[in-house]
């Protein structure tokens, strides 16, 4: 259901060429949550920060297994760079995205944002690492209220709906009682 993509933007073997030694390397990523979406806007950015290689991913923010994250993280070495548009195209959860961070410095590996909450934050350093798990925390209370918001309204819907269908059926129930009545004090008159 859900796909992975990977760019390569420009031949990563002759900037490591150029350089006499294996080059770090730019890699970027980006997700979008729906079919309906596209990733064109993140993917210009990402392009546009020398991203080497991209990573994309059509899978919902909560969803853990997303090929195109994996398949990034695991193409980090030490010295490389892992770039992300927006903090909250990276996960909805805030666990997932501190877990990640950790992996990336284990590894060695840089973390910047584009653009959004968090362009300005080093996530290099403790500091940085913290505001980003607190801006995480944020994002997932927001995801939250969403949720818990359209739960409400899909319920209210269904609540306005049975009464609609309840009244409906109360009329009719109505309506058939007093064409019996009607019909019967017709009947009464005529044997009269």
């Amino acid at each position: 259901m859900y796909s992975c993509m990977v760019l390569r933007l420009r031949p990563i073997w002759f900037r490591a060429h150029q350089a006499g030694r294996a080059a770090p390397l730019r890699i970027g990523y980006a997700r979008v949550s729906g079919s309906g979406q596209r990733t064109r806007l993140q993917l210009h950015a990402l392009s546009s920060a020398d991203c080497d290689v991209i990573y994309c991913d059509k899978a919902k923010g909560t969803d853990l297994d997303r090929a195109g994250l994996e398949e990034a993280l695991l193409c980090c070495r030490q010295g490389d760079e892992f770039i992300m548009w927006k903090l909250d195209r990276l996960s909805r959860r805030q666990l997932h995205v501190v877990q990640i961070l950790e992996f990336l410095v284990a590894c060695g590996v840089s973390f910047r944002i584009i653009e959004g909450i968090g362009s300005s934050i080093d996530a290099n350093e403790p500091e940085g690492r913290t505001l980003i798990g607190m801006l995480a925390a944020f994002g997932e209370y927001e995801w939250e209220l969403v949720r818990a918001r359209t739960r409400a309204g899909i319920a209210g819907s269904r609540s306005d709906l049975w009464r609609r269908i309840e009244r409906r059926q109360v009329d009719r129930i109505h309506r058939e009682a007093a064409h019996r009545r009607g019909s019967h004090q017709a009947r009464s008159r005529n044997e009269a």
